[in-house]
């Protein structure tokens, strides 16, 4: 130990180690990491985890509603079931068209005037289907009671036209009802209600008085 004359103050050996009394040692750091490491069971990491992979609800909220996939897929059944009926109702009538001018062609519009018959129970339960329904309809009224002699080749050939649509169209729209009435029209058929009129001469008049009697 060393000491200073002038002051009598003595100093500690060089060797022997200071420590301080306020001194507190190192915290293990290492511990706290190790306390701090989330579990595998923890409910915090495992939400961490679902969303790092992907939340299915999240995607498919996303997704079309099933309403819509639903309300496409049975309108492409009925168009496609609407196009079986079609197709039955122009065979019939390109039957007729190959026996024009027999006797057999008066049974082929009967069974086609049956065949248009049973469509109206079929295309009621398709409801995206209506247009066609119309058209069906408007053949039906066209062909009424008419005797069968009177039906020209161009008069058939104009009815089969019109039923091709619902084979040939993937969406069958009023735009194809308008087309189908002026094809029949323009082809001599009767579309349309009519009015007939008596001999005006002998309607009497309104404005004169009734003969005395």
């Amino acid at each position: 130990m060393a000491r200073f004359p002038e002051t009598g103050t003595s100093i500690l050996s060089a060797t022997k180690p200071v420590q301080a009394k306020w001194t507190n040692p190192l915290p293990d750091q290492t511990r706290e990491v190790e306390d701090h490491m989330p579990s595998v069971d923890d409910q915090t990491v495992a939400r961490v985890n679902l969303r790092e992979r992907g939340d299915r609800q999240i995607k498919d909220h996303y997704d079309a509603p099933a309403e819509t996939s639903n309300e496409t897929g049975m309108a492409l059944a009925a168009a496609e079931k609407r196009r079986e009926i079609a197709a039955r109702l122009a065979k019939a009538i390109g039957q007729a068209l190959s026996n024009f001018g027999a006797v057999k062609m008066a049974a082929d519009l009967a069974l086609l005037k049956r065949e248009l018959s049973q469509a109206h129970d079929l295309l009621r339960t398709l409801p995206t289907e209506g247009d066609f329904f119309s058209i069906v309809v408007l053949v039906e009224s066209a062909l009424g009671n008419r005797p069968w002699r009177e039906i020209s080749r161009q008069e058939l050939q104009a009815l089969k036209a019109t039923l091709d649509i619902g084979v040939k169209e993937a969406k069958v729209t009023f735009d194809e009802y308008n087309r189908a009435l002026r094809t029949l029209n323009a082809s001599g058929w009767k579309t349309g209600p009519t009015l007939e009129f008596g001999n005006v001469e002998d309607a009497p008049d309104d404005d004169e008085e009734p003969a005395d009697q």
